[in-house]
């Protein structure tokens, strides 16, 4: 696997790099197109001084990695200023970080007088959590600690998920080649690409779920789970591409129909999937009808699988809420008004209960429920696109 996922470019003058056989800083590894820009970065570009620190931080790729976690985790506090002062971390108990001196953050589903944390707490926590000895049940469990919350048990969100994403993958994307800390590498390659995508950061997603299905393939992974990640590289693809929604559509379906085999359509994976393909078949025109038919299939799957007040199943209940109202049919539009402004009444007080105001899921169905009402004195006519 290429360990150069995110430098691409030379950073003398901006040229792009093969992934083999670049120039190379023999101290930091960073590369360049060639010895000229090498001596100009070096000379009139600081790396002179950026270079004992990048070698420090273990190379140019994990000193680049170390600076995103930084920046998110700063977003991420600067975010939750108002919402954490005079608060403590649940786990240091302390208001700043003794070592990092970062603030608090609170971004999951805690929104009584818990959640409160440093996310340095957080990175530490879930590096402990993970042992050599563990079987693959309690390894599921305990790599979870990277993306939810331990007191709520709901992922994490914004630019708390995206650091976590990043600091994840720069404790386990640099082990040796036994087997273990090859799937610890997958691991935090897996965690950063799904952080990745959630920011919109597609191409840079792309890149990291190539490097995942090649160290799948080297690893000797079963054919159905390499098909399965294979799925994911293309998906990533297509939405990394702009104007490919059909083709997105089909990608989805692949990969939700992979999951299904691998997992049962109750599976908490597969129904994450349904929600994303029932995104994609209700924003595209052709694939509208289907969509419709889809989300209701899945809805009560979800209830029964994940629980009404899952946030996967209330995503869910939402599209086809929006759906509904969305419809051009005036013949059926008041019955699906109805059904919508039901649906978001009944969503909406659950999100309030489970995640609380001031997550993003309660704040969305909360606008969109205000959008339905105003569909009542408007008359027939979208609310915007679902996706």
């Amino acid at each position: 696997m290429n360990a150069m996922l995110f430098i691409r470019h030379c950073p003398a003058c901006g040229t792009d790099l093969p992934d083999q056989g670049a120039k190379q800083c023999s101290r930091c590894k960073t590369r360049y197109c060639g010895p000229a820009c090498q001596k100009k970065h070096w000379e009139d570009c600081g790396h002179d001084k950026l270079c004992r620190k990048m070698r420090k931080s273990g190379g140019a790729e994990r000193y680049y990695a170390d600076q995103q976690y930084k920046k998110a985790v700063a977003e991420a506090v600067a975010e939750c200023a108002a919402a954490t002062q005079g608060q403590t971390c649940y786990i240091c108990t302390e208001a700043v970080h003794c070592k990092t001196k970062e603030g608090l953050v609170r971004m999951c589903a805690c929104h009584t007088t818990e959640g409160f944390v440093h996310l340095s707490c957080l990175v530490r926590q879930a590096e402990i959590a993970v042992a050599d000895d563990m079987s693959n049940e309690e390894y599921a469990a305990k790599m979870s600690r990277w993306h939810r919350c331990r007191l709520c048990g709901q992922q994490f969100y914004g630019q708390a998920y995206f650091a976590l994403g990043w600091a994840c993958f720069k404790a386990y994307n640099w082990g040796g080649p036994s087997p273990r800390e090859m799937t610890l590498k997958i691991s935090g390659l897996h965690q950063l690409g799904q952080s990745l995508g959630l920011m919109g950061l597609h191409e840079d997603a792309l890149r990291v779920r190539e490097a995942e299905l090649a160290l799948v393939e080297q690893l000797g992974y079963p054919e159905e789970a390499v098909a399965h990640f294979r799925t994911s590289v293309e998906l990533c693809r297509v939405r990394a591409a702009p104007g490919t929604d059909v083709s997105a559509s089909n990608t989805c379906k692949e990969h939700w129909g992979n999951l299904v085999k691998m997992h049962g359509e109750g599976a908490a994976v597969t129904l994450i999937e349904a929600f994303n393909l029932s995104l994609r078949l209700c924003s595209v025109p052709e694939h509208a009808h289907e969509g419709l038919k889809f989300v209701r299939e899945q809805v009560p799957i979800a209830e029964r699988a994940l629980g009404p007040a899952n946030e996967t199943t209330l995503k869910l209940r939402r599209v086809l809420a929006r759906v509904l109202v969305n419809t051009r049919s005036a013949a059926t539009w008041d019955a699906n008004l109805r059904e919508a402004e039901t649906i978001f009444s009944d969503i909406l007080a659950r999100a309030r209960q489970v995640f609380g105001e001031q997550h993003p899921l309660t704040k969305v169905i909360q606008e969109d429920q205000k959008k339905v009402r105003a569909c009542r004195t408007l008359g027939p006519r979208p609310i915007g696109s679902i996706y």
